[in-house]
């Protein structure tokens, strides 16, 4: 596709005609496919960070306090929590082996929770400049020899609108979409793993 072509398509001054295939995959590959080959590394340690972070939250932690809970109602009296031998109260898993392993996972947890609220506070807001960056500078490219045809008001209105919502869309993906859909999958897949008619309901 040419400049001009590119330019119409990113501005929608297309004369409201269909978009075609080749043109949306013009603009997945320039607007968002070059935004996260820039940043592929931290992208990729995001979704490990969602990865890891809610199976952890929604199914080994609530399954490590429901041991606890168990443990604690077998006894018969209160148990002793005294911190004497923790490395073999963790071996056996008592009460104070479980405090332990609970205390260690919220840790792991807290910690993953943040490199991963880091990532997002950085991809999300950067993607908004790129956005501008990238579609400001092919429609200057592309009017290079005409600049009087530019409509520099409408133009930008619709440059700030549009970045403003797509921006809005990736910080949707990476912030809830994502996280609900991994964090739907583990579960269903924990459910399977428990008791395969479960699963298939809870699927």
């Amino acid at each position: 596709m040419d400049d001009y072509h590119y330019k119409q398509v990113q501005l929608g001054q297309t004369n409201h005609h269909q978009v075609t295939s080749q043109e949306l995959n013009i603009i997945w590959e320039k607007l968002v496919l070059d935004y996260v080959k820039e940043n592929k590394t931290l992208f990729v340690g995001l979704l490990i960070m969602i990865f890891i972070t809610f199976p952890v939250e929604s199914i080994l932690l609530p399954r490590t306090y429901s041991n606890l809970f168990d443990k604690i109602r077998k006894k018969t009296s209160l148990p002793s929590l005294t911190l004497r031998h923790p490395i073999q109260s963790v071996k056996n898993r008592d009460p104070v082996g479980m405090i332990i392993i609970i205390a260690g996972i919220w840790i792991a947890l807290l910690l993953g929770l943040g490199i991963k609220s880091t990532l997002h506070s950085y991809l999300s807001p950067q993607y908004l400049k790129f956005l501008r960056q990238r579609i400001f500078g092919e429609t200057i490219h592309s009017y290079q020899n005409n600049y009087q045809d530019i409509k520099v008001g409408k133009n930008i209105t619709r440059l700030m609108d549009y970045s403003r919502e797509q921006s809005r869309l990736l910080d949707y993906i990476l912030g809830n979409f994502l996280p609900v859909l991994v964090g739907a999958f583990c579960i269903t897949l924990y459910f399977y793993r428990v008791d395969f008619h479960i699963g298939i309901v809870v699927t």
